[in-house]
């Protein structure tokens, strides 16, 4: 009796989860999106990477032998140490301007010197994704991946609901400061990618699981309880038939 009020219950819980998830489309989209729709040129320019340990940089400097294709990782203090010039603070500032500051120092010893710095590793910034995406967790971020670069790398399951994946943008107080909701569909079948922003450090995208996987989560979950139970069952099952083959031979001797 018990059994078939669980079974009862389980029932009861899928249709209502189906009816929830049937509700009206377009609910759970969030309306800041002009918040993350700039111009990518523009907002490459204003987010323009700042280094920070434990970043990686390399340095070409052809008429600077002693630092010519180096490759160094910032100290957690934000310095780096060089042969020729010594000890050197990179954090807080662009490839570019460290670049000019290396070009300076190395001009005390050399005629010419032009230095070029690039990040090889970025270690210091990272987004973030979850939810049904086959590589959830932690990326580095560079200043100009988008929307997509992450999606790409984390791959969205088949069990994913595309049409209504979740970006958050965290502000300095760690509360989500906008929100908004794509449709992966949309991008990938019709090419309307207006909604592929860039994204900031600290974003966070979250890949719903689809009504199926979310049906078939709930019915996993009520029937947990059932499971053991029924292998009770069975074993009582079979001892009660091993039982009656030992007392059949029995009667037969």
């Amino acid at each position: 009796m018990n059994l078939n009020r669980r079974i009862q219950t389980i029932l009861f819980s899928v249709l209502l989860i189906l009816a929830l998830l049937a509700g009206p489309a377009g609910c759970a989209r969030y309306v800041d999106v002009e918040a993350f729709r700039v111009d990518m040129a523009r907002q490459s320019a204003m987010q323009t990477y700042t280094l920070a340990p434990p970043d990686v940089i390399y340095i070409a400097a052809p008429q600077v032998p002693e630092i010519d294709k180096t490759k160094v990782t910032i100290s957690p203090d934000g310095t780096v140490f060089l042969p020729l010039i010594g000890v050197v603070r990179v954090a807080g500032q662009t490839p570019a301007e460290v670049a000019c500051l290396l070009e300076d120092r190395s001009l005390e010893y050399y005629q010419e010197a032009e230095v070029a710095v690039q990040v090889v590793q970025y270690r210091s910034k990272h987004v973030y994704v979850f939810g049904e995406v086959a590589l959830p967790g932690r990326y580095a971020w560079n200043g100009s991946d988008t929307m997509l670069d992450l999606l790409s790398r984390a791959q969205p399951t088949r069990l994913a609901e595309s049409g209504r994946i979740h970006l958050f943008r965290p502000g300095s107080d760690g509360k989500p400061t906008h929100r908004m909701t794509v449709d992966l569909d949309e991008w990938i079948k019709k090419g309307q990618t207006e909604q592929n922003t860039l994204l900031a450090e600290g974003d966070i995208v979250y890949v719903p699981a689809n009504a199926l996987a979310t049906v078939g989560l709930a019915v996993q979950q009520l029937l947990l309880p059932i499971q053991p139970a029924a292998g009770t069952m069975r074993g009582v099952t079979n001892i009660d038939h091993d039982a009656d083959q030992i007392s059949t031979g029995d009667s037969q001797r």
